[in-house]
């Protein structure tokens, strides 16, 4: 039957949100890495028996749109001003997750693993809500995050947290129904293939045991992109980081990321989280983060009400064309596909990262003004 599903998709509409690996009772799914560098899902033929599930509950076939389409939009920030400096903007994401930890629920996300790729996991402890913090610009290997959190659910009274993309979100939501669930999906950009990202770490030439996305050590609004080795770290202010550069310059996304169905509005999420750019200096005078937070639904203003009564976070309601001013994935996922990604990411596979970044990609000085016009450009091209 996936074989039907996937013709149904096409492989490049395919985000990966691996909601089919989760329902099929018979493990007739498995995830590999593709030819380009993303976890897509294969049949195993001797095991499946037809029973559709993957069809009825893939999140692309049969999108859903259940929340409020003129949410509530907001800046805030931690008051912790600990969380807010660990945190990629303002903090949010760990003030709720610590919140639903205190109540002995459960927090899952998206952490690093042994091989410097991507996974979510579970935490239960305040202690290990780090390894969830700050973001991760690659794909997340779910794995069967799903299930155990409908497990969960169904066995006992805890409330369950999850954080990911808007197409993860999509996926969760086809397979667990439960009022205890809280699901945050985040303002995202597209993930990027792990060739570019491998080949990359490869040619620093030493072993890269971490990496910091979201350095603040240039502040939040020049943020930096931190690569810890044994021995030394290596730090790129985000603009000159080629890595970077070519993500954001869209020249290695998974296929659907191109025409993503779920990067609008309404949002997948109770809560979306984001990173407010365009913000006054006054509202950031440190430079430490503010957060975009929209709140889609009742559910989700519960909890950002809680915590603004806890006095944990600064929370102020703004309208929403300031909010999304400068975040387009708020509301379309449509970017216009660079004729160059096929090439690059093949000659990158080939050749090395260097090889082709020093051809394809170039840092000048001009990089911030040259990423404001592609972001006119494109907003010129778009409604909403």
């Amino acid at each position: 039957m996936l074989e039907k599903i996937l013709d149904l998709i096409g492989n490049s509409n395919c985000t990966g949100c691996y909601a089919c690996y989760n329902i099929c009772e018979m493990k007739a799914i498995e995830i590999r890495k593709t030819e380009d560098g993303f976890y897509k899902p294969v049949i195993k033929k001797e095991r499946c028996i037809g029973c559709g599930f993957c069809i009825t509950n893939c999140p692309v076939l049969n999108p859903e749109y259940s929340n409020n389409p003129e949410p509530k939009f907001y800046m805030g920030w931690s008051k912790n001003q600990q969380i807010r400096k660990a945190s990629s903007s303002g903090g949010i994401f760990s003030e709720i997750a610590i919140a639903i930890l205190e109540s002995r629920g459960i927090v899952f996300g998206a952490a690093w693993d042994d091989c410097l790729e991507v996974k979510h996991i579970k935490v239960d402890s305040i202690d290990n809500l780090y390894l969830l913090r700050g973001s991760k610009y690659l794909q997340s290997k779910v794995g069967y995050a799903y299930k155990e959190i409908k497990e969960i659910l169904e066995n006992s009274q805890k409330n369950v947290l999850f954080v990911g993309t808007p197409c993860q979100v999509a996926g969760l939501k086809k397979i667990v129904k439960s009022d205890r669930l809280i699901t945050c999906d985040l303002v995202c950009h597209g993930i990027p293939s792990y060739i570019p990202f491998k080949s990359f770490i490869e040619a620093l030439n030493e072993k890269v045991e971490k990496v910091n996305f979201r350095d603040k050590i240039t502040g939040w609004r020049n943020f930096s992109l931190t690569y810890y080795e044994k021995k030394r770290k290596v730090s790129h202010v985000h603009y000159k980081d080629k890595f970077f550069m070519g993500y954001l310059r869209n020249y290695y996304l998974n296929e659907a990321c191109y025409s993503c169905l779920f990067s609008k509005l309404p949002r997948q999420g109770d809560i979306t989280l984001g990173d407010f750019w365009g913000i006054e200096k006054k509202y950031d005078k440190k430079n430490e983060g503010v957060s975009l937070i929209i709140v889609n639904n009742s559910a989700g203003l519960n909890i950002v009400e809680e915590l603004r009564k806890n006095n944990r976070i600064e929370l102020r309601e703004v309208e929403k064309d300031k909010a999304i001013k400068y975040n387009i994935r708020v509301y379309s996922g449509y970017y216009e596909r660079p004729k160059q990604r096929d090439y690059i990411i093949g000659e990158i596979r080939k050749k090395g990262f260097n090889k082709v970044a020093n051809k394809e990609i170039k840092i000048d000085n001009n990089m911030i003004r040259i990423l404001k016009k592609v972001y006119v450009f494109v907003k010129n091209k778009l409604k909403y």
